[in-house]
């Protein structure tokens, strides 16, 4: 297309000759294609003048989407807006990096925290699954949409209508009362439907402590950005995508096939390309990191900040290897945006302590159709493990609340069922733990899920996606000491779609997953530590990470990074 034709349609639409509700987003895509041709010039001043048009047609996809018309199934307008948010991040970057200034970084930052915080929102299998609102509610809204566009077709052979725009004016402002009444009775859904504008890196350096800070990936085709955020210090730098997806690949093999020589090389190589160039900023610091793309899957615990020669043929000593665990705690967020908004959050004063639900299937026949009978393994790990823990809470030699459990709850067994459980009040809990098998499917995420035991009547006994979606919750902290949990599938400018965002939008403070299959036995003694550590109020970052420190000095098998390194956590 032709830049004045591009004007053309601009202009059009800025006339407001177009009464479509798509007007917003055709004008998103003519102010786009306008930008792309002058991010093309070589000159600062071309790419000064494309960040305009960008944040422009920025400014016109947040009002598209706030739209009471929007269809969020269609994918081509979220594929569009994910593009979007991508060359505007290119394009901020150039000019940061000519001028160095704290306005164009501020800049650069939002629009990739935009992109994040859209991308954990995004959801392909249906909104109505996912929220705890009464279908009443659901259909109360959609009642008000069908009507608000049913008007503004016919506007069309009637532009004129003085009938039809008072009609149209009345159905918008009864939308506007019905969104006033959502925010207020179910703020968490809509929230999550009507996300505020993303932070910038000045408002999150601000929220930040002395000694924190908070690193965010942006990947492009091309490039991996890295921008690093402190108190005192901001910067970006960039990686090669396919150099990064190369070090990816070998450093999760070799940590999942425990090959000490690929591991030793891969590690330290992630952490030159990505880390290094940082050192000086997140030295001794506790940090945030908010993945994107193939990072998503990465943990970064483990990555050695120096090299280690065993070319003479030594073992590895595990124990002793300069891991970046060592002088860093780590957390991870889908957006510096949703941190901040699930540190906001209000929680109640808990009624119970802590439920723990292990579903060990010992002898089970049942098979899902979606996972064989072959992948459920028996697991008897994990009753020693929720027993442990459970233990914690309530002492042996308190009879009385071990015959009552008034406060802590074990579901150990043929007792781990989805009846059992959704006879509880999840809500009052402070701790959920679940260990179990995670099932996550790749093509259809909302049926991805947490096993259960079988032998419920009214339900199939996996706790799937969209149900936890729905969920009421207000625990401190979820763990899913389970195989893959963290997983989820990888989309383009949707991150990944798992478990440990329904939990986090359920209501959870925290959720700690794990990103592969995990022996029972060293994921029992893993959160024995993190909790016991926890209960000293040390914090679940600094207490996940004493926990893993404690299994790397215990040496033998375990200090393996295998065994410790997939348990992250999602905080807050």
């Amino acid at each position: 297309m032709s830049a004045v034709y591009l004007d053309s349609v601009i202009a059009v639409v800025r006339s407001g000759s177009l009464h479509d509700s798509n007007s917003s987003y055709l004008l998103m895509q003519a102010l786009h294609r306008r930008g792309r041709m002058l991010a093309k010039g070589a000159s600062l001043d071309s790419t000064t003048r494309a960040i305009h048009l960008y944040e422009r047609a920025v400014g016109e996809w947040n009002r598209h989407q706030s739209h009471p018309t929007f269809d969020q199934s269609n994918t081509n307008m979220f594929e569009h807006g994910a593009a979007l948010l991508a060359d505007a991040f290119v394009a901020a970057t150039k000019i940061f990096r000519s001028t160095s200034a704290t306005v164009d970084h501020d800049r650069l930052f939002r629009f990739s925290d935009m992109s994040k915080h859209y991308s954990a929102r995004r959801v392909r299998f249906g909104d109505d699954l996912l929220a705890a609102v009464p279908d009443s509610v659901l259909v109360r809204r959609n009642a008000l949409r069908a009507r608000i566009k049913e008007l503004e077709l016919s506007q069309y052979p009637r532009p004129d209508s003085l009938q039809i725009s008072n009609e149209l004016f009345q159905a918008r402002r009864d939308y506007d009362r019905f969104l006033l009444y959502l925010s207020q009775t179910y703020p968490a859904y809509y929230e999550f439907q009507h996300p505020n504008a993303s932070l910038s890196a000045s408002e999150i350096a601000a929220s930040l402590d002395e000694n924190e800070a908070l690193i965010e990936f942006f990947q492009t085709r091309d490039s991996v950005y890295v921008i690093a955020i402190s108190k005192e210090a901001r910067s970006v730098h960039t990686v090669a995508t396919d150099l990064i997806g190369q070090s990816v690949t070998m450093y999760l093999e070799a940590m999942r096939k425990r090959t000490a020589r690929d591991y030793l090389q891969s590690s330290y190589k992630l952490y030159q390309e990505l880390l290094q160039p940082i050192e000086d900023l997140i030295a001794e610091k506790n940090l945030t990191i908010v993945p994107d793309g193939q990072l998503h899957f990465v943990p970064f615990e483990p990555l050695l900040t120096s090299p280690v020669d065993i070319s003479d043929g030594r073992s590895v000593r595990y124990q002793s290897l300069p891991y970046l665990i060592v002088s860093n705690s780590i957390e991870y967020a889908y957006s510096a945006s949703l941190r901040e908004f699930v540190r906001g959050r209000e929680y109640p004063e808990w009624k119970s302590d802590f439920l723990g639900v292990a579903p060990a299937f010992k002898e089970v026949t049942f098979s899902w159709p979606q996972v064989p009978m072959d992948k459920v393994n028996y697991l008897p790990g994990t009753v020693l493990e929720v027993q442990s823990i459970y233990s914690m809470f309530v002492p042996w030699f308190d009879v009385l609340n071990r015959t009552w459990r008034t406060r802590s709850t074990a579901l150990i067994g043929s007792n781990a069922t989805e009846e059992k459980l959704r006879s509880l009040d999840l809500s009052q809990y402070r701790f959920l733990h679940f260990a179990t098998h995670g099932s996550v499917a790749e093509e259809n995420p909302a049926i991805s899920g947490l096993l259960l035991h079988p032998g419920s009547r009214s339900h199939d006994d996996v706790l799937r996606l969209g149900e936890i979606y729905g969920m009421r919750l207000s625990a401190d902290l979820v763990v899913l000491s389970a195989c893959d949990t963290g997983l989820g599938r990888l989309v383009d400018g949707e991150g990944v779609i798992g478990l440990t965002g329904g939990f986090l939008y359920a209501g959870a403070r925290n959720v700690v997953v794990s990103l592969w299959q995990v022996e029972d036995k060293s994921a029992a003694e893993l959160m024995r530590r993190f909790y016991a550590s926890s209960l000293r109020s040390n914090g679940f970052r600094e207490s996940l990470r004493q926990a893993k420190i404690a299994i790397i000095n215990s040496g033998g098998d375990f200090s393996r990074p295998y065994h410790w390194a997939g348990y992250v956590l999602f905080g807050s």
